[in-house]
């Protein structure tokens, strides 16, 4: 049997709410000193949740522009530099504390799946661009699995150590840069 659009856009609503749910469960398991520990490199847990929100600010408005049949990013802007726009978005909310920075994640989350849903079903299949920034988007959620492993890493219990959660960045941006 084949699959239709709409099969393929709810399989890919359900991946992402599915990975964003998991991220939540495992985050919500960790202490504020957990969640503000330096791990491998230069980042906490609630660094790499203000980066997921910062992608999410950035990404809701290329998805508005496909919505509206257009180019997802403008002439001019340019997303090659990731690991400055990474730093851009964790130093932004420095000052946040974790809550924080988790409460803007919810609202930038429900603004980004509102606005994939605002974008033609046909558009947010897999191999085109609504469907590859939703994709990425869940798949970087999946980086839970990384976070779940804080409490069970060879550093400590209590000092996390975990490579991959930096690492994960990386395959966000794999979608916008030619």
């Amino acid at each position: 049997m084949r699959t239709t659009h709409a099969q393929e856009a709810a399989r890919l609503l359900a991946e992402l709410d599915a990975a964003y749910a998991e991220l939540k469960g495992t985050v919500a398991g960790l202490d504020e000193a957990a969640r503000t520990t330096m791990m491998q490199g230069r980042w906490t847990v609630k660094d790499i949740l203000a980066h997921i929100a910062g992608w999410h600010g950035e990404m809701t408005p290329a998805l508005a522009r496909l919505a509206r049949g257009e180019k997802a990013i403008p002439d001019g802007a340019s997303y090659h530099d990731f690991d400055l726009w990474n730093a851009r978005f964790v130093e932004a909310r420095r000052g946040m504390t974790p809550g924080q920075v988790e409460a803007e994640l919810d609202e930038s989350f429900a603004a980004f799946r509102a606005t994939l849903l605002a974008v033609p079903e046909a558009r947010r299949q897999p191999g085109r661009t609504a469907g590859k920034i939703a994709a990425e988007a869940g798949s970087f959620w999946n980086l839970s699995v990384a976070v779940s492993s804080i409490s069970t890493s060879p550093c400590s219990s209590t000092k996390p150590c975990c490579a991959y959660l930096i690492a994960g960045a990386i395959s966000f941006s794999r979608f916008i840069v030619p």
